[in-house]
């Protein structure tokens, strides 16, 4: 079935009513595409892929390569082209070029059709979306917190924004590539079940996807798995052009019903218009919109240190950022008026934070000069800056201006560097984030740059650096920090035990275990503390067995025990002794043994004491009570183990956005 949305309809128009029942009734989920992020400014699939395409020319790629690109985007098969593109550029600058073209935190208005979904917040129940891009958070202003993994509970909990393709900040659960696609549709068992139960039980309202796009493809893939013989109960907002009657059939044949809308001048004012009727007026919403992003940032930033920290950080980064490209204009200066102006524009709501009543600007070149004189100009100009901010906030706020400058100009001069001045320029940078208590992990990538001579790919890992250092600082910011350190006590702990227990069997050693060791001691890294060594072997299971128990309930926990309640607090030392005993439990089970009754005790008191929910650690439990064999309860014992992670995962989540909303 298809229905019609003129410019004239109203709440008589029986989908809008049906949408509006489902609405009001708490069970809408809405679905938010692409469109949302093109509506914003960002770039489409297309436009994505014809900017990298054009980097991977810059890099030199074989023709072939480059064809096969332009072959792939024509045939809109875009999965397949940013395949094509990663490989050609490589992980990391991919990477660091689509967090680039998608960053959203320059675009200070919201689009009117995230607004107007933001204004559906009060009833809706959930909103997934394949964007990347923090639109639609700050649509929400914060309220919902922002998944990037599914949870195996998520189906049951409301108000929250799950994203499915991932979120710009952590690469690492992007869905771009075809590999990234196939793991998401068929290796994600939480999401599988997810999508399974909204479908099942909700509405679903899709906005923002072009019936061509092979993303919404994917997703329709995943509805009509669901859909069965179950006559139509989604919604999708389509402008009438583009609903071809075989896309129609598809659609309803998944159980989508099309929502058509007259769309003459390609602006799609039509979805604000139905989005605002559903959720209670023409005006719905308006009074809730989000104020601009910067506003917010500045409504939001508190006089503390770490938020002087952060202000100084961005001063000198932009203007470095403003610096770097005027210099680089000198012969045509009006090519960069706007992008300079920009960044001083920024630059200046910095300074105003930070207590300067003068606006801070770069003084423009002098007849004949060139561009490294220039900039030895504006390294003079800085070194007064930072002075004032040693004056008037102290060392802190002095090293993070200086440290951002100094980073932010580094692919100017890396490669007039002979090899130990740019060792150098490294060590002082470790040096620095040492004083702002930030890790240098950010730095690695930089670093590798630096030592390479590489100007070229040193530009992206600059802004690879500012992400990671602004991140840390809102980290600290936000209040989310202790919910990750106990979620790295988890990590640590959770994977150290579970290497001692294989160890125990006599068969494996870490050696055998990469993964779990390269996970336990990256968390303990960033907890500052060591994964203890296991105990030898002696040769007697017996013997063995006793030095892995004694190791798991006195190495690993109570040697630690002061240093993480003293550090991290109760909770994270709760979560200490529950990995150890935990994973007794793989060494020693036994139906009916007295031990493990007295493991399980322990288990079920230290989940109820952390709030865990009953649907993490009860299957495990009552398997035990049921007196299942080994095997079972072993495969339920690794099942418990990703469940608390990804429990742990979604406070970190709840912390953040929780702190974003009284921010």
């Amino acid at each position: 079935m298809v229905v019609h949305l003129g410019s004239s309809g109203s709440g008589a128009d029986p989908a809008l009513e049906e949408l509006r029942q489902a609405y009001r009734g708490g069970d809408l989920v809405a679905f938010a595409g692409a469109g949302v992020s093109v509506a914003a400014g960002l770039p489409s699939r297309e436009e994505l892929i014809e900017r990298l395409a054009a980097r991977c020319r810059a890099r030199g790629a074989a023709v072939a390569s480059l064809l096969e690109i332009a072959t792939l985007a024509e045939q809109q098969r875009f999965i397949d082209a940013l395949s094509a593109i990663k490989e050609c550029l490589g992980p990391v600058e991919f990477g660091a070029a689509v967090a680039r073209d998608l960053d959203d935190r320059a675009i200070e208005r919201l689009p009117d059709i995230a607004l107007a979904i933001g204004a559906l917040r009060p009833l809706l129940r959930a909103l997934l979306t394949t964007n990347l891009d923090g639109l639609l958070e700050r649509a929400f202003a914060g309220a919902w917190p922002a998944v990037a993994r599914a949870t195996a509970d998520l189906a049951q909990r409301r108000q929250y924004i799950l994203k499915l393709h991932g979120t710009l900040v952590d690469r690492s659960t992007w869905v771009l590539t075809r590999q990234d696609y196939d793991h998401a549709m068929n290796a994600d068992e939480n999401l599988k079940q997810v999508f399974r139960a909204l479908f099942n039980t909700c509405t679903l309202l899709f906005v923002g996807y072009r019936l061509s796009d092979d993303d919404f493809d994917a997703v329709l893939a995943r509805v009509r798995a669901f859909a069965g013989d179950q006559p139509p109960r989604h919604f999708a907002l389509v402008p009438s052009d583009a609903a071809t009657p075989y896309r129609r059939r598809q659609l309803e044949k998944a159980g989508v019903r099309l929502v058509l809308y007259d769309n003459v001048d390609g602006q799609h004012r039509e979805v604000v218009r139905i989005l605002r009727e559903l959720a209670g007026g023409e005006g719905a919403g308006a009074d809730r919109a989000e104020p601009p992003f910067r506003e917010a940032e500045a409504a939001g930033a508190e006089d503390t240190p770490v938020e002087r920290l952060r202000q100084c950080f961005l001063l000198g980064f932009r203007l470095s950022l403003a610096a770097r490209i005027k210099a680089s204009n000198l012969a045509s200066p009006e090519r960069a008026d706007d992008f300079v102006g920009r960044q001083l524009k920024r630059a200046n709501q910095n300074g105003r934070r930070l207590g300067f009543t003068q606006p801070i600007a770069l003084e423009s070149p002098k007849p004949g000069e060139d561009k490294s004189a220039y900039l030895k100009r504006c390294f003079k100009d800085a070194a007064l800056l930072h002075g004032e901010l040693g004056r008037r906030h102290g060392v802190g706020p002095k090293t993070a201006f200086i440290l951002a400058f100094d980073v932010g100009m580094t692919p100017e001069f890396v490669e007039h560097l002979d090899e130990p001045s740019r060792l150098d320029v490294i060590a002082r940078y470790q040096q620095q984030l040492r004083t702002l208590g930030i890790s240098d992990a950010s730095l690695r990538s930089l670093e590798q740059d630096l030592k390479a001579g590489d100007s070229a790919r040193a530009t992206d890992a600059v802004f690879e650096f500012k992400r990671q250092v602004t991140d840390a600082l809102h980290e600290r910011l936000s209040g989310s920090a202790p919910k990750a350190r106990e979620l790295d006590v988890w990590l640590y702990a959770s994977n150290a035990a579970a290497i001692a227990a294989a160890y125990s069997t006599g068969k494996l050693g870490p050696a055998d275990m990469p993964d779990l060791v390269r996970t336990s001691n990256d968390a303990a890294e960033r907890l500052g503390l060591t994964v203890p060594e296991l105990p030898p072997r002696k040769g007697e299971k017996i013997s063995d067995t006793a030095d892995v128990w004694f190791y798991l309930l006195s190495t690993l926990c109570r040697e630690n025990a002061d240093e993480v309640r003293e550090r991290f607090g109760p909770d994270a030392l709760a979560i200490l002794v529950l990995a150890a005993k935990l994973h007794m439990l793989l060494i020693v089970y036994a139906p009916e043994d007295d031990i493990s009754t007295a493991l399980v005790a322990a288990l079920t008191r230290a989940c109820r004491a952390l709030e865990v929910p009953d649907d993490v650690w009860m299957p495990l439990v009552r398997r035990i009570e049921r007196k299942e064999d080994y095997e079972m309860i072993k495969s339920q014992i690794f099942a418990f183990k990703r469940r608390f992670e990804q429990h742990l995962e979604w406070r970190v989540e709840e912390a953040k956005q929780r702190a974003a909303r009284h921010g």
